[in-house]
């Protein structure tokens, strides 16, 4: 979605309120991994889509520190990834890369897709917790 609507926020949120209530959560996450990741977007343009969010807004935080989680790691954080976990979650990008580490503080042993799950909601625990 990211690609196709070209960042836009108003097109990633029609195109979103066109889709099942039941996958919003998912798609925000999406759209937060993809403007930590990808960028093109103004600290504006990413308040307004963590506005759009709504209840949703803990995914799509969610889906900003998988982004900068993997910058971190890599070694290389660009501007629009700093700018996104300093907007989106308010901290850092180290700060918000170590939420990924705690969150998976004793699953990362785990193959099964209920550890992946389990991370994902420690991670939105955290963002709701710490970063709004």
């Amino acid at each position: 979605m990211w690609f196709m609507e070209s960042a836009d926020p108003s097109g990633l949120t029609s195109r979103i309120a066109e889709q099942p209530a039941a996958a919003w959560p998912w798609l925000w996450s999406g759209v937060g991994l993809a403007a930590g990741y990808a960028g093109a977007t103004t600290a504006d343009e990413l308040r307004g889509l963590g506005h759009a969010a709504g209840s949703a807004w803990p995914y799509f935080a969610q889906g900003v520190v998988f982004a900068v989680a993997a910058r971190v790691l890599s070694g290389v954080v660009p501007v629009h990834t700093e700018l996104a976990s300093r907007t989106v979650l308010g901290v850092d990008p180290d700060v918000a890369a170590n939420w990924s580490d705690v969150a998976a503080d004793g699953l990362t042993d785990r193959k099964d897709v209920h550890g992946y799950a389990e991370w994902r909601r420690r991670l939105r625990a955290i963002v709701t917790e710490l970063g709004r």
